[in-house]
């Protein structure tokens, strides 16, 4: 009882100073709940942009092909036929699925080369799950049957290159020999992913297979 009443004479004692001293501590704590928001809430934006411009909510491969899905192999590929496609379809929860072909290239506009990733899709599918067809800023994402090619607004910056120039795209196919891809630029793209804006050249799924020699 003489602690507590000890206690509070020194609460009333000195009132300046226990008001700063709970004004201090009631700073630091929202502080820490504002940052511990603004964290969560830049988590939550990070996993978005990877699963609504990049990877889906599930990715398929053979095991072979994803130990070395960094290097970007022409081996071990999944060819997607529809008893597959149906098979994942009926998997609780997917909505859609978006067959894809990572491969390396190096875009030529004529004058300067930059290495980059080419993404072969089908377009109509691509755009049942992922969202970069929102961002086009100028031009359009490509229909089916056309030879053409979205990129992003920085890499059109860097290669000077604006809708409907021609660029060549330089591959290796799986036998390791040199071909290219010839495409018309579609779109120009500006997404909240920046691999998007600065590194991707999409093209139509069955023109990279066929350069790739893959399908």
């Amino acid at each position: 009882m003489f602690s507590i009443k000890l206690g509070l004479k020194n609460l009333t004692r000195q009132k300046r100073r226990n008001v700063l001293i709970i004004f201090v501590i009631a700073f630091a704590f929202f502080g820490y709940l504002f940052m511990d928001s603004v964290m969560d809430g830049m988590e939550e934006m990070s996993f978005d942009n990877i699963k609504n411009y990049d990877t889906g909510n599930i990715q398929v491969a053979y095991p072979e092909y994803w130990e070395d899905r960094d290097k970007l192999p022409l081996e071990n590929l999944i060819y997607l036929n529809q008893d597959m496609e149906e098979s994942i379809k009926n998997t609780d929860g997917v909505l859609g699925v978006s067959p894809e072909l990572r491969f390396k290239a190096n875009l030529n506009n004529g004058i300067d080369e930059v290495a980059v990733l080419g993404l072969g899709i089908s377009i109509e599918q691509y755009n049942e799950v992922f969202a970069t067809q929102n961002y086009v800023v100028e031009g359009s994402m490509f229909a089916p049957g056309e030879s053409k090619a979205v990129i992003g607004v920085r890499l059109a910056e860097l290669m000077d290159l604006k809708v409907n120039d021609y660029i060549t795209l330089l591959v290796r196919t799986k036998e390791d020999t040199f071909n290219t891809i010839d495409v018309e630029i579609a779109g120009l793209v500006r997404a909240p992913n920046p691999m998007i804006n600065n590194g991707i050249v999409f093209v139509p799924l069955d023109l990279a297979q066929q350069a790739l020699n893959v399908g």
